[in-house]
């Protein structure tokens, strides 16, 4: 009977969270496939290119019209991402990352008012056993900066709306709940009606950032000492980075001895193709090599002003010659002559609490290219589904 009485409240959770479709004179409703582009340019990530601007792009970074895309260098940030409206647009809300990302399976839930497309998010599926998903907006939603910080209150009211829309997909899709994460720091984190906080999502609550507006020499002098000496003792031993986005069949192998060498686990090389060539502009493949042996390499992705440190392997040949340190000042350089501001190094143990931590080992090289802390809000979820949420969530902490 108990399990009954649950069925009945999960059902109505479902038709009340349909009701709140509309608020005022605002209104959420789905996107067709051909509003995508509209999105896009809403987060941030469509501009337009004039023959001009590639001109001078190549001209910049001494790239010829003959270069093949998989080793040119991105977009100068200012042309790519000239439409980049408000601080929550990011990589992970591009229609792009949906098809990356969901395999094809992913709507945009907009936000307007009127004719206006004020906010959103993009909602990708993720499968799980018995025929049901989970729904996971990235670093969503987001919403219409008017001032120059967001406000909590206009997040809130954001997802209220957007929640009605998607719990109609919900229902259709047997989704048993909806996480969130929005790209707003610790000190702006906010609990949207109804959900609850979890302490740990796919994106990291702790980063570091190096600010790329300053000189060269400056971002070797505000790194550690061992950094900046690795960085050296690598170049003058003559490793030598380059960008190849068709060295993925390297990275793999790579990945695979780093993997078992610092014991955790990583997606088929598939994943990593797919991300790739879906992703186009937006990310980047980068090796290190010493005499023709690729010796470390990065996955790099690109949106607004940020270039991310997304993705890193290392082999166990020739570690005395610090080639993952030469690579990412490499890197930080290359994106600087580009236009970007800022390296998100993505994801670091938080002060203070690196002994023991699961990424203690990742921290400790992180640390060493300098950078300012930045901790993000944590990410929170709302229960379609309360008596499968329970089951999945004691599912999850059993596999632990």
């Amino acid at each position: 009977m108990e399990g009954f009485n649950i069925w009945v409240k999960d059902t109505r959770c479902l038709a009340e969270c349909e009701e709140k479709g509309m608020i005022g004179a605002m209104k959420a409703r789905i996107l067709r496939e051909e509003e995508f582009g509209r999105w896009d340019e809403f987060v941030g990530g469509h501009a337009e290119k004039s023959d001009l601007l590639r001109q001078d792009r190549r001209s910049l970074l001494n790239v010829s019209d003959h270069t093949p895309p998989s080793v040119a260098t991105p977009f100068l940030a200012s042309h790519l991402f000239s439409a980049y409206p408000n601080r929550l647009g990011c990589l992970e809300q591009l229609t792009k990352w949906g098809r990356f990302s969901g395999r094809g399976k992913f709507w945009v839930v907009g936000l307007f008012e009127g004719e206006d497309l004020v906010g959103g998010c993009l909602v990708v599926r993720r499968a799980l056993p018995l025929g049901f998903c989970w729904f996971y907006g990235a670093r969503g939603p987001i919403v219409r900066e008017r001032d120059k910080e967001i406000k909590r209150e206009k997040i809130k009211e954001a997802i209220e709306l957007l929640r009605g829309e998607v719990a109609k997909l919900a229902r259709r899709e047997k989704a048993i709940f909806w996480r969130i994460d929005p790209g707003v720091s610790r000190e702006e984190e906010f609990l949207a009606e109804g959900f609850r906080f979890i302490e740990e999502g796919f994106y990291p609550q702790t980063t570091l950032m190096v600010d790329l507006s300053l000189s060269e020499e400056e971002i070797l002098a505000q790194m550690k000492q061992k950094g900046r000496y690795n960085v050296r003792l690598a170049a003058k031993k003559g490793v030598v980075v380059r960008r190849d986005d068709q060295a993925v069949g390297e990275f793999w192998r790579l990945l695979k001895e780093t993997t078992e060498r610092d014991g955790f686990h990583g997606h088929g090389e598939e994943y990593y193709q797919r991300m790739i060539s879906e992703l186009g502009e937006n990310a980047g493949l980068y090796v290190a090599e010493f005499e023709g042996e690729v010796l470390a390499a990065a996955i790099i992705t690109y949106f607004g002003k940020v270039a991310t440190y997304y993705y890193g392997v290392s082999g166990n040949a020739r570690r005395e010659l610090m080639a993952p340190y030469l690579l990412h000042f490499e890197i930080m350089k290359e994106a600087k002559a580009a236009g970007f501001e800022k390296y998100d190094l993505f994801g670091i143990a938080p002060l203070g609490l690196e002994k023991g931590h699961a990424w203690e080992g990742v921290t400790r090289f992180k640390r060493q290219f300098g950078g300012e802390e930045v901790n993000y809000a944590r990410p929170q979820e709302f229960a379609f589904r309360r008596f499968w949420y329970w089951v999945y969530r004691g599912w999850k902490k059993a596999r632990k």
